[in-house]
């Protein structure tokens, strides 16, 4: 069912204790990536690559990798972030959320701290970590508020309670002027005990050695045109760290490449009214050595049957969006 697969939880805060949540909510490190998002959009820019590179282990060759081995031991990533139904902490939306209980401090000179547990041990399996993320993160604005930063990681277990996956990210925001914004964002993901030997974002990838992971930086500009109008230009960059040789049936033979991306993307948003905001966007990616990404969330990304990979992708968007 998708009746709860986003947010659904409950909580109780103080100002002096904190806050205690429990239920399905984001990942701390998720929430804290869409908060610096360059583009100022959950559609383009770092938050758009952000989506991609967390959920690279369901896309490609390794979709069907969970299924062929489910309940073997030590297949790592073949079963994390909602390739398999065991992983009880991703059921619904992959990475964005997880089941569990967090904690926030009281804010301590502009400084903030959460941690967070999923639930893991899914009644499918004995494992005892099966399906669980941890997750922590701290939090700083100051400068009256001009500046803001934040260092957000999760970890992430498989179904064998082994560290499979991690995602480590650093966020910088200032304001220049009252109009001008700029905004600066780095992630580090990390794939272990890949012991499948399979390459993960490098698209319908069939032999070669463990897929280490990948790295992201962002940079982007907001400009406030009027108080009902803003424009932001974001440029983000991925590279895998593989120094495998990789054979592929889309790709061919590709030995000790590493696979890397840019998007460029241009947004705008108008508020209608209070509740009302229209918005525009338009973005590039350029792709290489087997990466797939393309600038628009939701669109095809990283898969194997894709005739995009290595291709420049150009898209464009446009939406209304009201709230209730």
């Amino acid at each position: 069912s998708n009746l709860f697969n986003r947010g659904a939880n409950i909580f109780i805060s103080s100002a002096s204790l904190g806050e205690v949540k429990v239920g399905r909510m984001d990942d701390i490190e998720w929430a804290m990536s869409g908060a610096y998002s360059t583009s100022g959009s959950n559609s383009f820019g770092s938050n758009t690559a952000h989506a991609a590179i967390g959920n690279v282990i369901s896309s490609g060759s390794l979709g069907a990798c969970a299924a062929a081995n489910f309940g073997a031991a030590n297949k790592g990533i073949c079963s994390v972030a909602g390739a398999t139904s065991l992983n009880g902490a991703y059921m619904g939306t992959a990475d964005a959320f997880i089941a569990g209980i967090q904690y926030t401090t009281p804010n301590f000179n502009g400084v903030t701290v959460k941690v967070q547990s999923g639930l893991g041990n899914n009644s499918s399996t004995t494992q005892q970590n099966a399906g669980q993320v941890l997750g922590g993160g701290i939090f700083y604005t100051g400068m009256g508020g001009n500046l803001s930063a934040a260092l957000a990681a999760s970890y992430r277990y498989d179904e064998q309670s082994i560290l499979a996956m991690s995602i480590t990210s650093i966020g910088v925001k200032y304001a220049v002027t009252p109009a001008v914004t700029v905004i600066a964002t780095g992630t580090q993901t990390g794939f272990m005990n890949n012991s499948n030997g399979n390459i993960g974002a490098l698209a319908g990838a069939t032999t070669g050695g463990n897929f280490g992971g990948n790295q992201m930086w962002s940079l982007g500009v907001n400009y406030k045109v009027s108080p009902a109008a803003d424009v932001s230009l974001a440029y983000t960059s991925i590279t895998n760290d593989t120094s495998a040789t990789i054979t592929s049936s889309a790709l061919g033979t590709n030995a000790g490449s590493a696979a890397s991306a840019t998007l460029l993307g241009l947004t705008g948003r108008y508020n209608l009214s209070k509740r009302t905001q229209m918005y525009a966007g338009v973005g590039q990616s350029s792709n290489s050595n087997g990466y797939f990404f393309t600038p628009i969330y939701a669109g095809a990304a990283m898969n194997a049957t894709t005739s995009g990979i290595n291709s420049n992708v150009f898209a464009a968007m446009v939406g209304l969006k009201h709230s209730f």
